[in-house]
């Protein structure tokens, strides 16, 4: 590996641990803004950056847990700081005041967000994800049932090949491979 290519990736790497910074100071914001509008105290979540694929952010309730997207971040700095950080924030903090919410995206969600003064209340992103987009194609299984042909991805054909059964919503018919 040539010189120029070990102060690129030391730049990268540098650029990459800032962009970190900058998301955990944001949610540390989001925190002491949701605390003090809704006099509660919120414990700060574990966070995690990994490659999820298309997926910006993801919250989880019962680790306190929030995974983002590195690739996402760093493609899109002011609009992910500002809109998945606080889009992912918000289902914990949803999560704390409306424990029995039944929708992630819910009406109790999004009154979180506007309270919090957060503009985009959409429930997805509009990221260009090419960069992160599968880099195969995912293979396709054919069934069939007494009224037409089902395509299925590998996952739902994983489970009907461990006995699991999926029925046609048309003819009610148990559907099988073709």
């Amino acid at each position: 590996i040539c010189e120029l290519t070990i102060l690129f990736l030391f730049f990268i790497l540098g650029y990459m641990k800032e962009l970190i910074c900058r998301a955990e100071n944001e949610i540390v914001e989001c925190y002491l803004k949701a605390q003090s509008i809704f006099n509660t105290t919120f414990q700060l979540p574990t966070i995690e950056f990994k490659n999820m694929g298309r997926t910006a952010g993801k919250a989880f309730y019962s680790k306190n847990h929030i995974c983002f997207s590195p690739v996402l971040l760093q493609e899109n700095v002011e609009t992910f700081l500002k809109r998945t950080v606080w889009h992912e924030c918000c289902h914990l903090f949803t999560h704390v005041l409306y424990p029995n919410a039944k929708q992630h995206h819910g009406p109790e969600w999004r009154g979180v967000m506007k309270k919090l003064g957060v503009q985009d209340i959409g429930r997805c992103h509009s990221y260009d994800t090419s960069s992160v987009a599968r880099k195969y194609k995912l293979q396709k299984f054919t069934y069939k049932c007494n009224c037409q042909i089902h395509i299925c991805g590998p996952k739902i054909h994983g489970k009907i090949s461990r006995g699991l059964t999926y029925t046609c919503k048309s003819c009610k018919s148990i559907l099988s491979l073709a």
